[in-house]
């Protein structure tokens, strides 16, 4: 008898499922339940390499938003060396917090919206994201929701 494509995940996951609990008992397997239901990643992708997908999007974003950013201080704000080092050393501590998961974008975006009344709006490519060996883990966006802030500066509480 053929299995069908949901069967044969459902006993991967069952396999899955039984391997973490003997490894890591009952409250393990909760707290894997619990983080694979917020990510909505499959199984098969360990953890490790999950954490390295994500570290690796973060810091390209950030390559990218920095490139851009020093683009336009640059072209449309006369900014010289000094002040884009500056910038540079500023941003990268932001986004050196988010990686290290002391706060989110989400923080950021909640942080400007109180302290100026803007609402930064963008499309979150939140989905369909292919790693390493063609797995498609949708939904897997940042963790870590601690709430720290780094307030200006980039000291951290």
């Amino acid at each position: 008898m053929k299995l069908s494509r949901e069967e044969i995940a459902r006993r991967q996951g069952m396999e899955y499922a039984l391997k973490i609990a003997k490894e890591k008992g009952i409250e393990g397997l909760e707290q894997e339940i619990k983080r694979r239901g917020r990510t909505v990643a499959p199984c098969l992708v360990p953890q490790k390499e999950m954490d390295e997908f994500t570290l690796k999007v973060k810091q390209n974003a950030t390559g990218v938003v920095t490139a851009l950013s020093e683009m336009v201080l640059r072209d449309k704000f006369g900014f010289g060396t000094t002040r884009m080092n500056r910038f540079r050393d500023y941003i990268n501590n932001l986004a050196d917090s988010i990686e290290k998961d002391y706060l989110t974008v989400d923080d950021v975006i909640s942080t400007i919206r109180n302290e100026t009344g803007i609402d930064l709006e963008f499309s979150r490519n939140d989905s369909d994201v292919i790693v390493k060996g063609g797995k498609n883990v949708q939904g897997h966006g940042m963790a870590g929701r601690n709430g720290k802030r780094v307030p200006r500066g980039g000291k951290r509480y």
